[in-house]
């Protein structure tokens, strides 16, 4: 049977033993181990260190699977690939695959977790055993540093309901969990108008510095048209908005038109700081904070 005949992960020991493939030259020759013993086709592999998004999306999927399949299908996919099976954007497709799974040793690219779970912190989805979303948000904030765990967070709210509520209880119900205090602070940080993981650390920039939390994706129409623009964050009784600008905005068409956007907010009164990649934060800060003096004095006077 040909390689073509495979479009997901497989385990080499079943499909040997079936005869599906006739042997392990052939295993070698058309197929390649994503982790041991567990198989795709040569050609399923990415062809660059930088997937277009749609191919980043379906690598990760099929790397999901095949730490599933790892596990003997008893794992629990968690984590930020948890995340990227409902749906959330901006998870890289070669993200280490997070397992809770009671003990074993894990191979490069899967990380296992030790860590003990109730029966309805798990559901299945895609025919895998995925913690959910609750439980999910519970582990990011857990594991990651808690400007990661924000911006994973922040991610899956855009595709799912986070009910802090719950997410409350999920953490006394594990109490003795490792950085169990971690959660509640990151509830508070998350905000699902976050629409790339820059925005949220440019939020969580303004807001470690002292500044009140800025009130994402604020609508401001123009007058006299029909065009609205929004602005990435901001402090509407100030007229300041703050705004990461990504590759995008590098293309010839998206800078005429960010040129007349920023013409048409100055002349509503608008203050936008831009933040470009490689800007560091303490000149964010000495921007946001010149905008803010600047603006408080003219109210003042």
């Amino acid at each position: 049977m040909s390689a073509q005949t495979y479009t997901r992960p497989f385990v080499g020991a079943q499909a040997l033993a079936s005869g599906v493939i006739a042997n392990k030259y052939q295993l070698r020759r058309d197929f390649t181990p994503v982790f041991p013993g567990i198989y795709l086709p040569i050609d399923f592999l990415p062809e660059s260190d930088r997937p277009s998004r749609g191919e980043a999306g379906r690598v990760l999927r099929q790397r999901t699977e095949a730490a599933w399949l790892w596990s003997g299908r008893q794992g629990v996919i968690a984590g930020s690939a948890a995340i990227a099976l409902r749906g959330a954007k901006w998870v890289d497709h070669d993200v280490p695959i997070d397992l809770l799974l009671p003990s074993q040793r894990s191979p490069a690219g899967i990380v296992v977790h030790r860590d003990g779970f109730f029966d309805d912190d798990v559901q299945v989805l895609a025919d895998m055993r995925v913690t959910t979303v609750a439980r999910t948000v519970f582990d990011l904030c857990r594991w990651l540093s808690v400007d990661e765990a924000v911006a994973r967070v922040d991610a899956l709210a855009n595709v799912a309901v986070i009910n802090t509520k719950v997410i409350l209880e999920l953490a006394t119900r594990h109490r003795w969990a490792r950085n169990v205090r971690r959660v509640k602070k990151v509830l508070d940080l998350h905000d699902r108008g976050a629409r790339s993981p820059k925005e949220s650390w440019l939020r969580l920039v303004a807001t470690s510095a002292g500044f009140p939390r800025p009130k994402t994706q604020i609508e401001v129409p123009i007058p006299g048209t029909r065009r609205r623009y929004f602005l990435d964050m901001g402090w509407e009784w100030l007229l300041i908005g703050l705004e990461y600008d990504g590759e995008h905005h590098r293309t010839p068409r998206q800078v005429r038109y960010d040129l007349v956007r920023m013409e048409e907010l100055a002349a509503l009164g608008w203050i936008v700081i831009r933040v470009a990649k490689g800007t560091a934060p303490d000149e964010i800060i000495r921007r946001l904070q010149r905008a803010w003096d600047a603006r408080q004095a003219s109210i003042a006077g």
